[in-house]
């Protein structure tokens, strides 16, 4: 409860000299001369439905300042150790990104699930449109990843069957730009949502048999392994998910508008 004008009186001047003091008068529920005003007693705000949802897995939305060892995730303590990414006050979301140099990454080590359905989102800003730079993935085969490709962004993936398969559309650099990815083996397909700096949304499906048993990931932001070996992210990212489940477009729009899958 939040207290703003209740308030409590005794004639006694310590709770040491009252007569409530002693256990047995607790216990009996003893006071003398209490005057206590109820009307000025609100309830706190209600945790808003939705902030933890229960196919969250993992956000960090870097609002802590600070080049720390650790980056504090919001929803499940999937903390990710940080290996040189820097704070910045240029964000998507909240006070601060985080800003990555070609050479740095963090690792949360979330691995892919059992059953495959799930969601990576992320806001990020290329400080360039050279080469192949990887924003976040799972732990496990098949590097299932955000990623730029040149001008081309969306999600990358060793596929069981097709071999490497990227599922992308024409983004821009020097903008903040919105990226989620799905993989859902059961229903066969990995779609992603892509926005532009117009907030134009552009969503693109391709065929999933499953993930191969080859090209390991270690759940990383800001880096990932390809066929060239590990390449890194040169750029901004803010508020990285994790969704164990697919999300749908509503919850995806949502997500882009309020920073909320449920709206």
């Amino acid at each position: 409860m939040v207290d703003e004008s209740s308030r409590f009186t005794s004639d006694r001047r310590t709770r040491e000299e009252a007569s409530w003091a002693a256990q047995a008068d607790w216990d009996a529920g003893t006071v003398e001369n209490v005057d206590v005003t109820v009307s000025g007693l609100v309830a706190d705000p209600p945790v808003q439905a939705g902030e933890v949802p229960d196919s969250g897995v993992g956000r960090w939305n870097f609002d802590s300042e600070g080049d720390v060892s650790v980056s504090i995730d919001s929803w499940n303590d999937n903390d990710a150790t940080n290996h040189g990414a820097t704070w910045s006050s240029d964000s998507a979301v909240g006070d601060f990104s985080t800003y990555y140099d070609g050479s740095s990454y963090q690792n949360h080590g979330i691995e892919i699930p059992s059953e495959i359905e799930f969601t990576l989102t992320s806001w990020f800003k290329a400080d360039n449109l050279e080469g192949q730079q990887f924003i976040n993935n799972l732990k496990g085969y098949g590097q299932p990843a955000l990623r730029k490709a040149s001008e081309e962004f969306g999600v990358q993936y060793h596929d069981s069957v097709d071999g490497w398969k990227n599922n992308v559309m024409t983004g821009t650099a020097g903008q903040w730009l919105f990226v989620a990815g799905a993989w859902n083996e059961a229903e066969g397909y990995c779609r992603v949502w892509f926005y532009d700096e117009n907030g134009n949304r552009r969503t693109q499906d391709t065929i999933f048999n499953g993930f191969s048993n080859d090209k390991h990931a270690e759940g990383d932001i800001g880096a990932s392994y390809s066929r060239a070996g590990i390449q890194f992210w040169e750029g901004h990212i803010d508020d990285p998910r994790v969704y164990f489940k697919e999300l749908s477009s509503t919850e995806v729009d949502n997500l882009y508008n309020t920073g909320r899958i449920d709206g």
